[in-house]
C-alpha cells in the first residue's frame, strides 16, 4: 500500500469476488503507520515592523503524527549573507525580532519540531526595518515637448537607503488656464511621465516629490516647461494679383486662420506645370511671389503652405492660371495637293510647329496673281483648300498664315506654280432668227480656245432661261444650225458650248426667240358637264392659240351636223336631241389664221324619259286603314314609287310610302273619312309625273268585343246579366245588345235577347243546370247594323230548390243572430 499518510489509523478487508461479484469479506484489521517529522512550514509573513524591531507570525504545517512541540525561528545579520542564528524557539506562532537596525533589510526562516525530529527550513522571508524619509528629488527634465503633451524624466533623491523599486513619486503641475495652482498629475514608482491634453506654446510650471516606506521627502525645486508650437492651417487659396502675362503672372495670398501658436517663419511655392507634377520654386517670408519665364497660353496650378519653426502646414487650395497666348508662328510654305488643273489645283499645308499657347483657329491663303495683284484665296480652319477661278497657263503664287484669338503670325515662304491649258472661254451670245413658224435659225462666232483648238459646238434649247435641264439639238465643227419642229409663237431660249481637247467651255449668254403665230392648237379636256333626255351640255379646255386669239369654235355633232359657236367660250348647249341616243363629238378651234385640228372623238348618250305614273286603286278599305294598289307582277326595273296623301283640311300632300313595291296599306286612318292620294314614279332618269288625284274613304268601325259578363241574383229559374256599356264615338248612333244564354250540356235552342242597356233579366231557367252566356254589341247607324264580335263566355249553375231552402234559413238565423247581439249589446 502506498501513498499512505503518517502517523494515520487505516482498516483494512479482504473480499473474494466470484465473476466479479463479492460473495465473502474477511473480518477487518486496523493498523496505523509510523509518525515522521513534521512538514515544512509555509513562508512567514510580516505583521508589523519598527526602526528596530519585526514582527513575524506563521501557521502551524501538518505534524505527521507526532505533536509539535516548538518552532524554531532563525534571522540573519542584515548583511545579506547565509549565516542565520536562532532568535525563538517555543510553541507560539509568532514573534517579535528586537535589537535590529534601522533600514536594514533581514532574512527570517522558520522549522517546526516534533518528537520525531524537525522540518526543513521554510521559505526565506526578506524583511527591511523602517528608516528615515528620503530626501527632495531633483526637479524633472524634459525629454520630448510637442504642442500638445510633454514627456518628463526625474531621478531618485541622493543618498537615499531605500531601492528605486520601493521608491513613489508625486508630479504636481501648474495649469496657467485654470487657476488651481499644484495639482497632481502623476503618482507612481516610475521615472518617467507624459502629459497630455496641453496647450501648445504655454510654459507649465512642475515639482517632483519622492516617497518611501519610511515617508515623504519635501517637493524638488520648480522647474518651467513649455509646449511647442502645433501645425499651422493651410493658407488660403492664392490669388493672381494684377494682369495675367503671355510669361508671367503674380500670385498672392493671406497668412492662415490659424498659424498654430507661432509666428510663421515661412511660405513655401509649389506650382505645376501642364500636369508634369508640383515642385517647388520659391521659400520665402513674403506674401507674394512673380511667377516668370513661363509658356505663353499654358496652364499652371499653384499652391501654397507655410512653416512656423515647428512643423509645415499642409497646401493650400489649388489655384489654376493660364498664361496668355501669343500669336502662333509661320506655317511651311503651301505644297501642292493632286495633280494641277487648268482652273483650279489643291494645295495643303502643315500646321506651325508652335502655336502660341492657343489653339489655331483659322488659317488664310493668300493667292498672288499673274499682274501682282492679291486676294486672300481661303480662310477657314481645314489644311487643305481649293482654289478655283484660276485662268489656264497662268503662273501664281501662294503663302499661308495661321491664327489664334490673339491674332494673325506672319505668312509662309512663297510657294510658286503655273497652271495647266484649259477649256475654251464661254461663246458670244448667238444671234437667232425666225424662218416659219417651226423654225428658227442659229449663227454664233467661235471663242477664244485657251490653247487648245475648238472642235466641237453643242447647242442646247430649253423652253425657260433659268431651266438647268436644257435638251441638245444639235452638235458639230460649224458655227450655224437650224432648229426645225418648233411650236408656233413660243418662246425658245438657246446657249452654245464649245469643246476641245481639255474639256467643255462654259455656255454662251442665252438668246431668246418667239416662233411665229399660227392655227390654234388642238382641243383637249371635251367632256359633258350635264345630261338631259334631249340635251348634251358641253365644255373643253382652251388650247393654245399659238400667237393669235381664238374667235371661235366648231362643235361636230355626228350626223347632226357641225355647229360654230358665237365667242371663244368653252362651253356648248345641243338641244333638241333624241332621248336615250349616243352622239359622237368633237371640237375644233379657230383664229384669224386659220382652224385648228379636231380633238378626240368622244362619245355622249342622252337621258331616257323618266317613267309614267301608274293608276293607283284600292283593293281594300277597313275603318282605320286603305290597302293601295297600283301595279301587278315583278318590279324588274327597280322602279321607285312614292305615294303622297293630302292633309286634312289642306292643299298640301305629304309622302305616306316611298320604296319598289305594288302595293301599301295606310294605317292610323279615321273611320268613315274620305282621303285624297296621288303618286308617282322615278328611275336612274329622274322623277316622272303625278298621277290624278284619287279618293277612298274608310269603312265605319264595329262596335269592340265586350268583356266577359256577370251573373247576379242567380235562382233556380232566373238571374241578372250584367256587363260594360260600349261608348258610341258618334252621338248620333245608338248601340243594341244580343244576349245569348245556352244550356252547356245539351243542344237546345239558346235564349235570345235584345236590350238597350247594360244588363238584362233571364227567368225561364231551370234548376241545377249549367248555362253560359255571351253578349254582342250591334251599332246602329244611319247604313244599318253593324254588329261586334260576341264576348268571352260566362258559365253559371242554376241551384236546386233545397239548397235554395238551406239558404233562405240560413239567412234568417244570421239575421235572428244579428239581432241578438245587437240587444246584447244595448
Amino acid at each position: 500500500l502506498m501513498d499512505l499518510q503518517p502517523g494515520t489509523d487505516y482498516w483494512i478487508r479482504v473480499s473474494a469476488l466470484v465473476n466479479e461479484m463479492k460473495v465473502k469479506d474477511a473480518p477487518a484489521v486496523e493498523f496505523r503507520t509510523n509518525a515522521c517529522r513534521p512538514d515544512t512550514p509555509l513562508l512567514p509573513k510580516l505583521q508589523n515592523r519598527t526602526r528596530n524591531s519585526l514582527l513575524v507570525r506563521w501557521t502551524s504545517p501538518s505534524d505527521n503524527g507526532s505533536t509539535i512541540v516548538h518552532y524554531i525561528l532563525e534571522c540573519d545579520d542584515g548583511t545579506g549573507g547565509d549565516q542565520y542564528s536562532e532568535v525563538y524557539r517555543n510553541r507560539n506562532k509568532q514573534f517579535t525580532i528586537g535589537k535590529l537596525q534601522s533600514s536594514t533589510c533581514y532574512a527570517i526562516r522558520l522549522a517546526a519540531c516534533n518528537e520525531i525530529g524537525a522540518s526543513d527550513w521554510s521559505p526565506v522571508l526578506r524583511a527591511s526595518t523602517m528608516g528615515a524619509p528620503p530626501l527632495p528629488p531633483p526637479p524633472p527634465t524634459l525629454r520630448s515637448a510637442s504642442a500638445k503633451q510633454l514627456n518628463l524624466v526625474w531621478g531618485g533623491p541622493s543618498s537615499s537607503s531605500s531601492s528605486p523599486a520601493d521608491m513613489l513619486y508625486t508630479l504636481q503641475m501648474v495649469d496657467p488656464d485654470s487657476g488651481h495652482g499644484f495639482l497632481n498629475v502623476y503618482h507612481g514608482s516610475d521615472n518617467e511621465y507624459t502629459c497630455t491634453g496641453l496647450t501648445r506654446s504655454t510654459a507649465y510650471r512642475f515639482r517632483l516629490q519622492a516617497q518611501n516606506d519610511d515617508g515623504l521627502s519635501r517637493w524638488s525645486e520648480e522647474t518651467t516647461l513649455s509646449t511647442t508650437a502645433d501645425r499651422p492651417a493651410a493658407p488660403a487659396r492664392p490669388s493672381v494679383k494684377g494682369r495675367i502675362q503671355a510669361q508671367s503672372f503674380r500670385v498672392r495670398w493671406d497668412p492662415p486662420l490659424d498659424a498654430g501658436g507661432a509666428p510663421v517663419r515661412q511660405y513655401s511655392l509649389e506650382l505645376d506645370s501642364a500636369g508634369t507634377g508640383f515642385s517647388p520654386i520659391w521659400n520665402g517670408p513674403e506674401t507674394e511671389f512673380n511667377c516668370d519665364k513661363l509658356t505663353p497660353g499654358t496652364t499652371y496650378r499653384v499652391r501654397i503652405s507655410c512653416f512656423n519653426g515647428q512643423e509645415h502646414s499642409d497646401v493650400s487650395e489649388t489655384l489654376i492660371v493660364t498664361t496668355e497666348p501669343v500669336c502662333p508662328g509661320a506655317p511651311a510654305a503651301p505644297h501642292l495637293v493632286g495633280k494641277v488643273r487648268s482652273t483650279s489645283l489643291q494645295l495643303g499645308w502643315e500646321r506651325p510647329e508652335y502655336d502660341g499657347g492657343s489653339m489655331v483657329t483659322q488659317y488664310e491663303v493668300n493667292m498672288i496673281n499673274p499682274d501682282g495683284s492679291t486676294r486672300i484665296a481661303f480662310s477657314g480652319y481645314e489644311t487643305e483648300c481649293l482654289v478655283a477661278s484660276l485662268l489656264p497657263g497662268r503662273c501664281y503664287a501662294f503663302q499661308v498664315r495661321a491664327s489664334n484669338r490673339i491674332g494673325f503670325g506672319p505668312w509662309s515662304e512663297l510657294y510658286e506654280i503655273k497652271s495647266g491649258p484649259g477649256v475654251p472661254s464661254a461663246p458670244v451670245q448667238p444671234l437667232v432668227t425666225n424662218r416659219s413658224a417651226h423654225s428658227v435659225s442659229l449663227v454664233w462666232n467661235e471663242p477664244d480656245n485657251n490653247g487648245s483648238p475648238v472642235h466641237e459646238y453643242r447647242l442646247e434649247m430649253a423652253p425657260h432661261p433659268r431651266v438647268t435641264k436644257s435638251s441638245s439639238v444639235g452638235s458639230g465643227s460649224a458655227k450655224q444650225l437650224e432648229v426645225k419642229g418648233l411650236h408656233p409663237w413660243n418662246t425658245y431660249h438657246f446657249r452654245v458650248q464649245a469643246v476641245n481637247a481639255i474639256g467643255l467651255s462654259s455656255f454662251s449668254p442665252v438668246s431668246s426667240m418667239t416662233t411665229l403665230a399660227s392655227s390654234p392648237a388642238s382641243v383637249s379636256g371635251l367632256r359633258c358637264t350635264c345630261v338631259t333626255a334631249t340635251s348634251l351640255s358641253l365644255s373643253w379646255n382652251a388650247p393654245h392659240c399659238n400667237g393669235s386669239s381664238i374667235t371661235h369654235y366648231n362643235v361636230e355633232i355626228g350626223d347632226r351636223g357641225t355647229f360654230p359657236t358665237n365667242d371663244c367660250s368653252t362651253t356648248f348647249d345641243v338641244n333638241y336631241l333624241t332621248p336615250d341616243t349616243t352622239y359622237r363629238v368633237r371640237v375644233q378651234a379657230a383664229n384669224a389664221i386659220g382652224v385648228g385640228p379636231y380633238s378626240t372623238a368622244f362619245k355622249f348618250s342622252t337621258r331616257p324619259l323618266p317613267p309614267e305614273a301608274p293608276r293607283l286603286e284600292c283593293v281594300q278599305a277597313n275603318h282605320n286603314s286603305l290597302k293601295l294598289r297600283w301595279a301587278d307582277g315583278k318590279n324588274l326595273d327597280f322602279i321607285h314609287y312614292s305615294v303622297e296623301m293630302q292633309e286634312d283640311g289642306s292643299d298640301k300632300f305629304y309622302l305616306v310610302y316611298e320604296g319598289t313595291s305594288h302595293s301599301y296599306r295606310v294605317p292610323k286612318l279615321k273611320e268613315s273619312t274620305s282621303y285624297t292620294f296621288r303618286i308617282s314614279a322615278r328611275n336612274e332618269v329622274g322623277e316622272g309625273p303625278y298621277s290624278d288625284e284619287v279618293v277612298y274613304t274608310t269603312t265605319r268601325a264595329p262596335p269592340p268585343t265586350l268583356k266577359k259578363p256577370e251573373v247576379l241574383d242567380l235562382t233556380e229559374t232566373s238571374c241578372r246579366i250584367v256587363w260594360s256599356a260600349y261608348r258610341l264615338p258618334v252621338s248620333s248612333d245608338s248601340v243594341i245588345y244580343l244576349v245569348e244564354v245556352t244550356r252547356t250540356r245539351e243542344s237546345q235552342e239558346p235564349i235570345m235577347r235584345k236590350c238597350w242597356e247594360s244588363e238584362i233579366a233571364v227567368d225561364g231557367l231551370e234548376s241545377r243546370t249549367e248555362y253560359s252566356v255571351r253578349v254582342c254589341p250591334i251599332r246602329l247607324c244611319q247604313d244599318g247594323e253593324i254588329p261586334g264580335a260576341y264576348s268571352p263566355l260566362k258559365t253559371f249553375l242554376t241551384p236546386s230548390n233545397q239548397a235554395q231552402h238551406l239558404s233562405t234559413i240560413d239567412l234568417q238565423q244570421n239575421a235572428s243572430s244579428q239581432v241578438n247581439n245587437v240587444g246584447g249589446t244595448i
